[in-house]
């Protein structure tokens, strides 16, 4: 990064002033993937009647399960498919899968009325 260029994660600071990571680092490419996914899901909501099922100052998502919307999907598997090792990804997809059981153990109601969902959408 040159020493004027603005930090990657959007503080408006000089680059040198902010994060002591390189401007293609993962923290960096992290970043960037943040503020496209921000840009794309804020399109998303301008041209569709659906809405967020959040509302400010909700942080539900970092203590819970969550849900991603199928372009926050896209470009995430995106970046896996581009950037990760196989290795990476084998292992993302085991704690998926350990993540999924636990889900299902700890939320049997909701995880049956997801497959409800997802079996009526199929007919």
């Amino acid at each position: 990064m040159a020493k004027k260029e603005r930090c990657f994660c959007g503080s408006g600071k000089a680059s040198k002033n902010c994060h002591r990571v390189a401007s293609d680092s993962r923290a960096a490419h992290l970043f960037k993937l943040y503020d496209q996914v921000e840009t794309t899901v804020e399109s998303y909501f301008k041209h569709t009647e659906n809405s967020h099922q959040c509302f400010s100052g909700c942080n539900s998502c970092c203590s819970d399960f969550f849900t991603v919307s199928e372009v926050e999907l896209e470009i995430i598997m995106d970046e896996i498919h581009t950037t990760w090792t196989e290795q990476e990804i084998i292992d993302l997809y085991k704690k998926v899968m350990d993540n999924v059981r636990t889900f299902q153990a700890e939320h049997p109601d909701l995880d049956n009325a997801i497959l409800t969902q997802l079996d009526y959408e199929a007919t």
